[in-house]
């Protein structure tokens, strides 16, 4: 359940994982130029520079992680992928399960290596302006089925920095990825063995050697794609 409600709810709940709780400034870890930028990036979405200050980088970069022409067009009542196939399942009065909760998600953001959080909201940043042509890239790929190759378009966007660009794909992909697929595969397993069951992931959770196509092979189950 990925509604504002349910969201805001776990926020409420773990606090910790959203907010710095030790006095900390968000401020305090850009660069005064960075900071002023991104005040000027999320005030698209109401968020001002002092409501900033309180949340931990994590929680901050997500915030840039939709384009413009995305705001746009979730304002204007377009659908997202993710609530087409919610909706569409509701309206059938078929069960839906989630394969992880919103705190266990927000846990796997907050658990990133705080050097990692920081980089990656500095890279948000320093790419934001592209932002509109990098979706419309990684839709095009999606679409025509070229998911394993959305890690080296990262990667080629990042090389003028690539310190912080290592950094934050390693830990993006053992946080957000890698350890992420083990759950996903232990909460699928019994659904499937139960039969007729559709699993929606995210793109990036399916290819690779620890990706659920092959992780679910490993569990006796013979994958092939759907065309």
């Amino acid at each position: 359940d990925m509604s504002e409600a349910s969201v805001g709810l776990t926020m409420m709940k773990t606090p910790d994982l959203v907010f710095f709780t030790d006095g900390s400034k968000l401020a305090s870890l850009l660069t005064p130029e960075e900071f002023a930028t991104l005040s000027g990036y999320v005030s698209a979405i109401g968020i001002n520079g002092e409501m900033l200050q309180g949340f931990k980088p994590w929680m901050v970069a997500t915030f840039l992680a939709l384009s413009p022409c995305e705001i746009k067009n979730n304002s204007s009542g377009h659908s997202t992928l993710d609530d087409v196939v919610e909706s569409t399942a509701k309206q059938r009065g078929i069960k839906r399960v989630g394969l992880e909760t919103i705190e266990e998600q927000f846990r796997s953001m907050s658990d990133m290596a705080m050097e990692a959080q920081i980089a990656n909201l500095k890279l948000s940043i320093a790419l934001y302006d592209r932002i509109d042509d990098s979706m419309a890239t990684l839709k095009q790929l999606y679409l025509d089925r070229r998911i394993a190759e959305m890690f080296p378009l990262l990667e080629e966007m990042l090389k003028d920095q690539p310190q912080q660009a290592r950094l934050v794909i390693r830990e993006f992909q053992l946080r957000l990825i890698d350890q992420r697929n083990q759950r996903m595969r232990e909460r699928a397993l019994p659904l499937l063995e139960q039969g007729n069951a559709f699993v929606a992931v995210g793109a990036l959770h399916l290819p690779g050697d620890v990706g659920l196509v092959e992780l679910l092979r490993q569990s006796g189950y013979k994958l092939t794609p759907v065309n």
